[in-house]
């Protein structure tokens, strides 16, 4: 009697299982994580209630003041945009907060990868925020100018959009950078909403207007009204230690750290 034998797999058909998901996939995994949580969604909900208080107040104080866009979308994003890089900062924890490393790096090895997956995920949050808020704040300035009796005025809409989705996104990528320096959730929070507010004020006291080299508040609000005008070199070294180093530095111990 002879026994069967199974062929061996092809050499395309191991290649084919033996394939990497791809970047995209990676990215797509790392924002269903951000959002199909109870964190992710109550923070998500969170950021959406902020900004229509801000536009509710808008609304309210309709009449008042010419209808303007750029005062209205300036409102609702200032409302809610300390929020988002919360968003960032459990991305970058939640691995480890919630001992799921583990498992993920068993199934990407190259963390390196998991990392930059993670990156895009919440800057793609971030400005797919920025987006819809803007979105709802020309609504709201449409209806402020019918309460109101005038017309809205888009003047500098352009440039005040641009200056809130590049902060949002600075602030997003300083909330991922001290979270993948850290690697605990609530020592990475209080870093970030704490240690920014006292290098600034500590160093106004300190170094007076030498503060800028240091502080990223500064910089940031630099960067949002896109006026760098004289202060180009400390708003790149600002950025530099704040958000560049600790990321470097969290991606090293990301990827040396013991997962067992």
């Amino acid at each position: 009697m002879s026994s069967a034998t199974l062929p061996s797999p092809t050499a395309p058909a191991r290649r084919a299982e033996a394939r990497r998901p791809s970047l995209l996939h990676l990215t797509a995994v790392e924002l269903r994580k951000s959002t199909d949580t109870r964190a992710g969604r109550w923070l998500l909900v969170a950021v959406g209630v902020l900004a229509l208080v801000g536009l509710a107040y808008r609304l309210w104080n309709a009449g008042e003041v010419p209808t303007a866009y750029r005062a209205y979308v300036g409102t609702a994003l200032d409302a809610c945009g300390d929020l988002l890089p919360v968003l960032a900062v459990l991305a970058m924890t939640s691995e480890w907060t919630q001992r799921t490393a583990l498992t993920t790096y068993a199934l990407v090895p190259r963390r390196g990868r998991v990392l930059t997956a993670k990156l895009a995920a919440v800057l793609l949050v971030g400005a797919a925020v920025v987006g819809v808020v803007a979105a709802v704040a020309a609504l709201a300035a449409l209806v402020g100018a019918q309460l109101a009796g005038d017309q809205v005025s888009w003047d500098g809409a352009g440039r005040v959009l641009g200056g809130q989705l590049l902060t949002t996104l600075l602030l997003v990528l300083l909330g991922a950078a001290l979270g993948a320096l850290v690697q605990q959730t609530p020592a990475a929070l209080v870093l970030y909403f704490v240690a920014p507010v006292l290098v600034t004020v500590a160093g106004s006291a300190l170094l007076g207007e030498g503060v800028e080299w240091l502080s990223v508040l500064t910089a940031t609000s630099r960067v949002g009204a896109l006026d760098l005008s004289g202060a180009v070199a400390p708003t790149l070294v600002a950025l530099a230690l704040w958000i560049a180093l600790p990321l470097a530095a969290g991606t090293v111990r990301t990827l040396r750290r013991d997962v067992s």
